[in-house]
């Protein structure tokens, strides 16, 4: 994958965060409406659940590695990411300044999508 172009992070968000609602069992594929480009429009949720999904943080975690007490305990988000501001998986829950980038990250595309 080495040659391969990193997905953008518009892109990469609303993945994280489409496996996050079928993980958690809160939405199914099955419930996704696409885009003709095949981009997600709508994930089958309200928009409340949205924002309260969101605004916590979970779906950006670091993911596959739970500790003992079922929190995050990878602590190498540079796998798939460089260091800095932008990181694509968090091994703490994100801060506010995180958040509002995160939401803005995804407003980008949900200028096309839409919740129910």
């Amino acid at each position: 994958m080495a040659e391969h172009p990193r997905p953008s992070m518009v892109h990469f968000r609303h993945v994280q965060f489409a496996r996050y609602l079928i993980d958690h069992g809160l939405s199914r594929a099955d419930r996704f409406a696409f885009t003709p480009q095949g981009q997600i429009a709508d994930y089958g949720i309200g928009q409340t659940e949205f924002n309260r999904i969101v605004g916590g943080g979970q779906p950006f975690r670091t993911s596959g590695c739970e500790g003992h007490d079922g929190e995050v305990a990878c602590n190498r988000p540079f796998a798939n990411s460089r260091p800095g501001p932008n990181l694509r998986n968090y091994p703490f829950p994100p801060t506010l300044e995180d958040l509002e980038r995160i939401r803005l990250q995804m407003s980008r595309k949900r200028k096309v999508a839409a919740c129910r």
